[in-house]
């Protein structure tokens, strides 16, 4: 009787605590809202055969820098800034690209002067 009583009492306990985490779970869900965005950036498309990127960052600071000047170009100061950053991501991944070209792995170095080492052996199945 008294394990009959304890499994009542333990599965009336998980309801409800199943159901005072549905609740929190809903009151969750009802405070989330919906925003509708619209976007008005314009966007240019330039292809260049390895540019001088850290030249022409420069001259986008500038030219930002001279559109944000006028209070009143607040749009054209966002894309001025959104070029600039574009085209140093551009030259971030450029830097990237080079640096991992001239890449050797340490471990395959070693390996490469020193074959029977312990770090270097090649075990196959």
């Amino acid at each position: 009787m008294a394990a009959l009583v304890s499994a009542s009492v333990g599965a009336s306990a998980t309801a409800a605590l199943r159901q005072s985490s549905f609740v929190q779970t809903s009151s969750l869900k009802s405070s989330v809202k919906s925003v509708s965005v619209r976007s008005t950036r314009a966007v240019r498309i330039v292809a260049m055969a390895q540019p001088d990127l850290k030249k022409e960052i420069q001259e986008k600071i500038a030219a930002a820098q001279d559109t944000c000047s006028d209070p009143n170009s607040t749009a054209e100061c966002a894309a001025a800034w959104d070029e600039v950053e574009e085209i140093s991501a551009a030259a971030a991944d450029q830097a990237l690209k080079e640096k991992l070209a001239n890449y050797e792995d340490p471990l395959e170095k070693y390996c490469n002067e020193n074959p029977s080492e312990d770090e270097c052996r090649i075990y196959s199945d």
